[in-house]
């Protein structure tokens, strides 16, 4: 009994040891004002991304600085009318400055780490994307004239693959939804009306 009690400590100071030496500087806090169990930890004080070439690996892409500070995530039931309990409770969330890509990966785009062999199905329980068949019609990956079109069918590990193969990282929930809805807590990038106004 001793000595798991002792495996598991070393293990736990071995995890604590990892996650500070990483680098993903997870620092930002939540002001959670509801109970769901969450740490604080969802802030990014890494670089996400370089705006230059990154090599071989294709072009990194246009990207946009989201600056540091606060904003309100989750659902806002003032705007909302229906809130999955996920999503929930609305909270003040705080992060550092970072960046992301201004314009969606094309299925183009992630034919080239395809072609690479960084993004693939090899491990069938992680499978990373798609292609476009007859079962599948609406992916775009090989799908003939969609290499422009935004990739889609791809998996959390697809993406993820995708981000390290470019330099990047997959920003976490808390910055996609910072950088797509604002900081004022509108339901949607353009406002809280689900059809935009173009004009």
């Amino acid at each position: 009994m001793k000595k798991v009690v002792f495996a598991i400590i070393i293990l736990s100071a071995i995890m604590m040891i990892s996650c500070d030496e990483s680098d993903d500087g997870d620092t930002g806090n939540t002001g959670n004002t509801g109970d769901t169990g969450d740490t604080g930890d969802t802030g990014d004080t890494s670089d996400t991304g370089d705006t230059g070439d990154t090599g071989d690996t294709g072009n990194s892409g246009d990207m946009v600085s989201v600056p540091a500070g606060a904003f309100q995530m989750g659902c806002n039931t003032e705007v909302e009318t229906q809130c999955p309990s996920p999503e929930n409770p609305y909270h003040t969330v705080t992060l550092s400055a970072y960046k992301i890509d201004k314009y969606e990966v094309t299925a183009g785009d992630y034919q080239k780490c395809v072609s690479d062999g960084a993004c693939n199905n090899g491990n069938v329980n992680e499978p990373h994307y798609q292609v476009y068949s007859q079962t599948y019609s609406m992916c775009t990956l090989e799908a003939t004239g969609k290499e422009n079109h935004p990739m889609n069918c791809v998996s959390w590990f697809g993406a993820k693959a995708y981000c390290e193969w470019m330099g990047k990282q997959l920003p976490t929930e808390a910055q996609w939804e910072k950088a797509a809805r604002g900081t004022d807590g509108r339901n949607y990038p353009w406002g809280n009306d689900p059809s935009p106004n173009c004009d």
